[in-house]
């Protein structure tokens, strides 16, 4: 077997050609070659170096790889000289060996060939069956096989002999790098043993390779049944239940229950409940199933199994307790066609149990406590048998707890539709009407004022006016006051439920009794004037209020007087109250004809008493309403007064009223002191109205007043009652230009005395610089 080797020519004078091949890499089993590289080199030693040489070739395998047979281009043959090179891939037989030949030819120093030779070598063979081959079992069932192969390398076909028989193809699922995969042999026989060989072709070769041989059994058609049980059921007389499980997976069963006489369709997994059976009963059950994959059926075993006996209620009557225990409780009186170990209590139909304990009995009586007070229950009751298993329930009761007493409120014999916002007045009454008493409770009238206070607590249902009116000595000081009455139920000596009205205690009608009051003017100047105490001068009487012991007010419906208020025009005077003394108040400068007296309670209710005095007189206040004041022409010293205004010429009664004083005053304005004018101011009088006009005297005498000065003057002017001051201001008389007939003055007054030429007063400047003289 060669990978390496040398071929030779006959040589011309020494040179020849040497073809040298060798195998690249290993050989591909896949493709079943060799690749081979060859080169052609120039061998030998000669007399020249080197000849020419034409009609070159190579042939290898058959193939001719290399031709040169141009004359006119030799080679120059050295010792060494390259001719050619290439490579060739050869392919083996389908057994991996391969023989293959090669030949050379030249013409050395000639023109045609002279030089040659051939020869044939063994490729190392290629393998060409699997290297490995394995076969295991992959699964089972009734009616088929499955088995796995592995093999190295890669094979293309699968086969298998079942049973010694003929080579069959498989079929298989194979994985992607075709080393690996199984198939199915299917249409077998159930629990029945096989024997499976394999055969692979190897993809490169195509050659086949056999496995040993593989033992696998088919499994039975028919499953197992590893669970079958019939049990009662709880609280259940006419059921049983059977409860199942099978070794494969079944699609279908049925059950009996005569020991397989007949059947019924549907069985349900894991559990079937058997409905409609008799009451303490045996049954002979049995099931039978199919299996899903081979539709084959199995059948269980017989189990005898007994029904409960079925328990029945023959009495469950649901009554009222009397007396105020039947507000919160219910009595059961119950019985049953058998003893029974457990008792269990429904009240919202079966929704929540309570346990009642174990009778064991078939009849007894107990009280639902703790109920709530008129309202309905739907009542239910739940028995268990003796042995524990069977239970049954009642029917629905619906029964209902006492209501508390109530009863319907009448106001002065007319039923009130409201519970709350009721009005009563000291004349009003109450009753109780249309009592609902079911339990048959004692119950109790009550009244109370909204401190929580108890004030009527009787048996009777009618609250007279006179108790009514009796709760207004409980607000002497409110027209209103909340009050709570009702019905209370009791539970023996104890108020228990309530029944409850609410309303208002209402004064109405219940101001105080207050007849009359005097008066009396205090002032002693208006006294004079109208000659008594009871007349009245507006703006100057001071009134006094008089209220007398047996003149006082007096409360009414347990209210007390707390004091009086006289009202006089926009004044008012608070006058303290007294039961037993006289009082009085005193209001100063009264300003109104109209005298009220307001008694006020304790409830802040009040009656009032008004009067007018025997005489008013309207008097106002003297006024100057216009003054002026002036120098004649404006400068000078001679000053005239003028000023006019109004006063009240009427009597007072005693006195007629006038103008007892009229003067003025004045000062110069930077000074303090006023002096008395000297001049008489006579008035002239026009009714109610009177005017001055006239000159009058000043500092400078009967002149007037100084041209030189300012001055602040007052006219005063006063009747009986009342005074007025008018304030005037009189500027100063320097002129500044005085023109006369014997010359002429500037800044100033001219006097003639000094006789005739230009008077100037003051600084004199000429072209803006002072001529002192």
């Amino acid at each position: 077997m060669a990978t390496n080797e040398y071929l030779n020519s006959n040589g011309y004078n020494g040179r020849y050609l040497e073809l040298h091949w060798w195998r690249t890499g290993t050989w591909n089993g896949e493709t079943c070659g060799s690749n081979i590289h060859w080169e052609l080199h120039g061998r030998g030693t000669a007399s020249a170096s080197w000849y020419n040489t034409r009609r070159i070739k190579v042939v290898i395998n058959g193939q001719t790889l290399y031709n040169m047979q141009n004359d006119n281009t030799p080679v120059k043959l050295y010792n060494g000289t390259l001719v050619a090179s290439g490579d060739i891939s050869i392919q083996h037989d389908n057994n991996g060996s391969k023989y293959f030949t090669a030949s050379i030819e030249a013409g050395i120093y000639t023109y045609a060939v002279n030089c040659s030779g051939s020869t044939g070598w063994w490729l190392d063979a290629i393998p060409r069956n699997l290297d490995s081959i394995g076969i295991s079992e992959r699964g089972h069932g009734y009616n088929y096989i499955q088995v796995n192969w592995s093999c190295s390398p890669a094979r293309d076909w699968t086969q298998y002999s079942l049973n010694g028989g003929a080579w069959t193809d498989a079929g298989d699922t194979v994985a992607s790098d075709g080393k690996s995969g199984w198939f199915n042999i299917g249409g077998l026989t159930e629990n029945t043993r096989y024997t499976v060989k394999v055969r692979l072709r190897r993809q490169d070769s195509q050659l086949w390779s056999e496995s040993n041989t593989l033992t696998i059994t088919t499994s039975s058609g028919h499953t197992t049944i590893t669970k079958f049980e019939v049990n009662k059921v709880t609280g259940r007389s006419d059921q049983l239940k059977i409860t199942w499980a099978a070794g494969n997976a079944c699609d279908y069963g049925w059950y009996s229950t005569d020991n397989g006489k007949t059947w019924i369709g549907g069985l349900s997994y894991p559990d079937q409940i058997i409905s409609g059976l008799s009451s303490g009963t045996s049954y002979n059950i049995k099931i039978r199933v199919r299996r899903q994959d081979s539709q084959m059926t199995t059948d269980s075993g017989t189990v005898t199994q007994t029904t409960y006996t079925q328990t029945k209620f023959t009495k469950n009557n649901v009554n009222h307790v009397s007396g105020y225990s039947g507000l919160s409780q219910l009595q059961v009186e119950w019985a049953t066609n058998i003893t029974i170990q457990k008792l269990e209590l429904s009240l919202n139909d079966g929704s929540s149990w309570t346990d009642k304990g174990n009778p064991n009995s078939a009849s007894g009586t107990f009280t639902i406590t703790s109920l709530s007070m008129n309202t309905y229950y739907n009542i239910k009751l739940r028995a268990t048998s003796k042995d524990g298993s069977v239970v049954v329930t009642t029917g629905t009761i619906k029964q209902n707890t006492y209501n508390k007493v109530t009863g319907n409120l009448y106001k002065n014999g007319i039923k009130l539709n409201v519970t709350t916002g009721i009005q009563l007045t000291t004349t009003d009454k109450l009753e109780f009407k249309d009592i609902s008493n079911p339990a048959g409770c004692t119950y109790k009238i009550f009244f109370e004022t909204p401190d929580n206070t108890r004030r009527i607590t009787q048996s009777e249902t009618i609250i007279t006016a006179a108790q009514i009116q009796s709760m207004f000595q409980y607000l002497p000081n409110s027209n209103s006051q909340a009050f709570n009455v009702g019905i209370a139920t009791m539970n023996g000596n104890t108020e228990a439920q309530y029944v409850d009205f609410y309303g208002n205690l209402v004064i109405t009608n219940s101001n105080p009794t207050f007849n009359n009051f005097t008066y009396e003017d205090t002032d002693e100047t208006c006294k004079i004037l109208t000659g008594g105490n009871q007349g009245i001068i507006k703006g100057y009487s001071d009134v006094k209020i008089n209220i007398s012991a047996a003149n006082k007010a007096i409360g009414k419906d347990y209210a007390t007087i707390t004091k009086y208020r006289a009202v006089i025009g926009e004044k008012q005077k608070e006058i303290s109250y007294s039961g037993s003394s006289n009082v009085s108040g005193q209001i100063d400068n009264v300003e109104s004809n109209v005298f009220t007296v307001y008694a006020i309670d304790s409830r802040g209710n009040s009656t009032a008493k008004q009067i007018s005095p025997s005489a008013f007189y309207n008097y106002s206040n003297i006024k100057i309403t216009k003054a002026e004041i002036a120098r004649t022409n404006g400068v000078g010293e001679e000053t005239e007064l003028y000023f006019e205004g109004e006063y009240w010429n009427q009597s007072f009664g005693n006195i007629m009223n006038g103008i007892v004083k009229c003067y003025y005053q004045y000062k110069i304005t930077s000074s303090n002191e006023w002096i008395t004018g000297t001049t008489d101011l006579t008035l002239t009088f026009n009714g109610n109205k009177f005017i001055f006009r006239g000159l009058i005297k000043g500092d400078d005498g009967a002149k007037g007043f100084s041209v030189t000065n300012n001055f602040n003057i007052k006219i005063f002017v006063k009747d009986r009652l009342s005074q007025f001051t008018f304030d005037l201001i009189l500027g100063s008389g320097t002129p500044q230009i005085a023109i006369a007939q014997e010359g002429v003055a500037v800044n100033g007054m001219y006097r003639a005395d000094l006789g005739k030429g230009l008077q100037i007063y003051g600084k004199l400047f000429l072209n803006g610089k002072e001529i002192t003289i």
